[in-house]
């Protein structure tokens, strides 16, 4: 919220007196501020200032549709695939910083092990899914 504040109030005082500015009031600078943050499209600025404004405020637009898109999958995610819970995803990041490198090695490895048993689960039951139902006549 407050890059749209702060970017509104230096287009406005970047384009207010320009020759053609659409820009002129600080309530046409906030419009254009949120309209820019959110669909990442600006108007055309009369002044060389304005573009590099824009494109800053483009910039942070598309993080935050980004970020907000992100979180957004990562909750269809877990609550759609069965089995990953948000423990598991982080539990290799939030290991105590104590903890050795040996150990550290040792953890993963054994979550390697977990997914590769996994994949071999998944593997066979692909395998059995492809073969031609058998007829019982």
């Amino acid at each position: 919220m407050a890059a749209v504040f702060v970017s509104a109030f230096l287009m406005w005082r970047v384009e207010y007196d320009a020759p053609g500015a659409t820009i002129t009031t600080f309530r046409a600078a906030m419009w254009w501020a949120v309209v820019t943050t959110t669909t990442t499209v600006g108007l055309h600025t009369g002044h060389g200032c304005g573009s590099v404004i824009a494109t800053v405020v483009m910039m942070v637009g598309i993080g935050l549709i980004g970020t907000v898109s992100g979180r957004g999958c990562l909750v269809v995610i877990r609550q759609s695939v069965p089995g990953i819970e948000p423990a598991e995803v982080a539990s290799v990041d939030t290991e105590p910083a104590a903890a050795t490198t040996a150990d550290r090695q040792a953890l993963l490895v054994d979550r390697l092990d977990d997914l590769a048993a996994k994949q071999d689960e998944i593997r066979a039951v692909l395998i059995e899914l492809q073969q031609p139902p058998t007829s019982n006549s």
